[in-house]
């Protein structure tokens, strides 16, 4: 059984989004300010964390932050219309998608659900030293890059770098279209498997990728094609 987390002080939504999701199988966990909600993430390991922005203790993207940093598990934000700059930092600080109050419960079902659908997540206390070492299998290759698809692993020049669920997932698609364009839509459905017009993620996201892939001093790999999409070349 899925296990997702809600860390929200409005304890009226939070009853609402939980009864939700037990209707459709998951189990959930509630958290009221973000020191408890880091806590309960350490020790309950959910597949996924839902999280306000707004909490009394500290501020949500301070935990989308702490999160980030120890882990890839997949969080999906809650923002008030006032705030899309602060959505913005949250997805650049690598939450994978956002959905701004008041909201349908179907929404942030739908939303949830893309976003568990292609994600693989590891564990908070996962550590590389503890973990036998994994023979390096690259199926796709370009541009300095290379991927092991199956193994959920990346290298730069040939140095292993960690990215998130989502990051891997456009990196993929990229790869797999070398030389040619792909659209922000088509990344938009690659990353998160649903159709939107907010192109706001894949830009955001696009952004954290290229801070993780790109090498200076050395040509972009992530090209834009402005008014067209991305495009990775078999050599940069």
């Amino acid at each position: 059984m899925r296990k997702l987390l809600i860390v929200d002080d409005d304890e009226n939504l939070a009853w609402a989004v939980r009864k939700k999701f037990e209707s459709l199988g998951f189990e959930v966990l509630t958290a009221v300010d973000g020191r408890s909600g880091a806590e309960l993430v350490e020790k309950e390991q959910p597949s996924l964390v839902i999280l306000d922005l707004n909490l009394p203790d500290v501020d949500g993207l301070d935990v989308c932050r702490y999160l980030r940093r120890r882990s890839n598990i997949p969080i999906v934000m809650l923002t008030g219309r006032a705030e899309d700059s602060d959505a913005v930092v949250g997805l650049e600080l690598g939450a994978d998608d956002y959905v701004t109050k008041p909201f349908s419960l179907n929404e942030l079902a739908a939303r949830v659900r893309a976003v568990l659908r292609r994600s693989v997540t590891e564990p908070i206390a996962a550590s590389a030293a503890a973990e036998p070492a994994t023979p390096r299998v690259v199926c796709l290759e370009a541009s300095g890059l290379a991927m092991d698809p199956r193994g959920k692993r990346v290298w730069v020049d040939d140095q292993e770098v960690q990215l998130t669920p989502t990051e891997f997932r456009l990196l993929q698609t990229l790869l797999e279209n070398c030389g040619r364009v792909v659209s922000q839509q088509d990344l938009l459905r690659a990353g998160w498997d649903y159709e939107d017009s907010d192109t706001h993620l894949v830009e955001v996201h696009i952004g954290n990728l290229r801070g993780k892939v790109e090498t200076r001093g050395k040509p972009q790999r992530i090209k834009t094609v402005r008014g067209f999409g991305y495009r990775i070349d078999a050599d940069a």
